[in-house]
């Protein structure tokens, strides 16, 4: 099931209302404080349309920074309360922000019974359904029953052409080295089944090649990827959040050699005790993105503008 404009459909008071709960099942110490800045951010929702400015009084903005999580826990609040008034649950039942896949074991007419329930429950939310005794697509995997068991697969939208960053991009080396690593990765995740998996990474590397990859990088990245065991892909996984001082440039081609740098001075840092316990690991170099064409030439004019007499 798809939740239709999940962002501009959940009303004010219910979202706050779903927030509020949830702040308070967590002991936040001041609760009032950020309802009240959440009401503010709902209440000025302004954009343009034609040279004239508007409000939004109804959902939040799509390009509003909490609006991910804001949309999560209202519908989080709406499958409680759903749940709770239905006799009938799924086997299985999962949702990424808008979209929701589950597994349904009472029979097609209770299914039905059930879709038209959920679209009668709230006045603004209202969903779409794709079902099959067979096959479905979620996100970017193909779920089918197979030998009585799930089998996934890839699934690709009919409008997708994998079009990825050029090569010749102006990007770090280890972000080209990460690109087929990561889609080779994310097959070998999806894919429950090894043929199907390969015949996906020769469909990819055909891409990548087109997009000026060499084999061999692809190869290797790819091995890389595959020498994991899938199952391990497929399960909850927790990741170091050391505290590394991050040191931020601007990206330029010999900038990654600044890494070798910093780490060539830890021993600068570790002989002075306030600094080593501050920076008791090499710190982390990170770039940012430079300015492109576009902005390079309005900071121009506006340089211009400022510089010019009068």
């Amino acid at each position: 099931m798809d939740v239709s404009a999940l962002y501009t459909s959940n009303p004010h008071d219910d979202g706050i209302a779903a927030k509020a709960s949830v702040l308070n099942a967590d002991n936040c110490q001041s609760p009032d404080a950020i309802l009240q800045l959440i009401r503010f951010i709902l209440d000025h929702n302004v954009f343009t349309f034609n040279n004239q400015f508007f409000i939004q009084t109804h959902g939040t903005a799509m390009g509003t920074k909490f609006a991910p999580q804001y949309a999560n826990i209202f519908m989080h609040r709406f499958e409680q309360d759903l749940f709770i008034a239905q006799d009938l649950q799924p086997m299985l039942y999962t949702r990424y922000i808008d979209d929701i896949f589950f597994l349904w074991t009472h029979g097609e007419q209770s299914l039905k019974q059930f879709y038209d329930d959920i679209n009668k429950f709230h006045p603004s939310i209202r969903l779409t359904m794709d079902y099959s005794p067979e096959l479905v697509a979620f996100l970017n995997t193909r779920i089918s029953i197979k030998d009585g068991h799930l089998s996934t697969s890839l699934y690709r939208n009919p409008t997708d052409n994998l079009t990825m960053l050029h090569f010749s991009s102006f990007h770090p080396k280890h972000v080209k080295e990460a690109i087929p690593y990561g889609q080779a990765l994310c097959l070998h995740r999806i894919c429950s089944d090894q043929e199907d998996r390969n015949r996906h990474l020769q469909t990819l590397k055909d891409a990548l090649i087109r997009t000026g990859y060499g084999a061999r990088l692809i190869d290797r990245q790819f091995r890389r990827a595959t020498a994991t065991n899938r199952t391990d892909h497929l399960r909850r996984q927790t990741w170091d959040t050391a505290d590394s001082v991050p040191v931020v440039v601007q990206y330029f081609p010999r900038a990654e050699k600044l890494q070798h740098l910093l780490r060539s001075l830890q021993h600068v840092i570790d002989e002075d005790e306030h600094l080593a316990k501050a920076i008791p690991t090499p710190p982390l170099l990170a770039f940012k993105q430079p300015h492109n064409l576009k902005q390079t030439i309005v900071r121009s004019k506006l340089v211009r503008v400022l510089t010019t007499p009068g």
